[in-house]
């Protein structure tokens, strides 16, 4: 189980309702203020944005090009075991990955679903015939 965040440590909300009173601030405080913000954001645990978030596992294929799908600098590929909220923007990558890969079929005058099993076999018999 993951630890507790620090009594001192300000929650996402606080910082936000701090960062957008220094939003407008021009001075070299404000500008300074910001970035502390952002830095105590960016040293976050997940744990500390979304605590007692659900895991869940996942399949994830690998992308239309043959490469794994990355977020920030995390490589996710086959079963993967995630929070909630990396699955969802995983589950958001592969589709739009495939949405491109149809479309650009579409534009070269043929439409394959390669997730039809009938279209595999078909395309390794012609293969083999050849």
């Amino acid at each position: 189980m993951a630890e507790k965040p620090a009594k001192n440590m300000p929650t996402i909300k606080e910082l936000e309702e701090q960062f957008n009173e220094y939003a407008t601030d021009d001075s070299m405080h404000g500008v300074q203020m910001r970035a502390k913000i952002r830095s105590v954001l960016k040293r976050m645990h997940h744990d500390d944005i979304h605590p007692n978030e659900e895991w869940v596992e996942l399949t994830v294929p690998p992308s239309v090009s043959g490469e794994p799908f990355k977020i920030n600098e995390i490589t996710y590929s086959g079963v993967c075991q995630v929070p909630a909220c990396v699955a969802q923007t995983l589950l958001y990558m592969i589709d739009m990955n495939r949405r491109v890969e149809r479309d650009r079929m579409r534009e070269a005058g043929r439409i394959i679903d390669l997730d039809r099993p009938v279209n595999n076999i078909r395309s390794i018999n012609q293969f083999e015939e050849v």
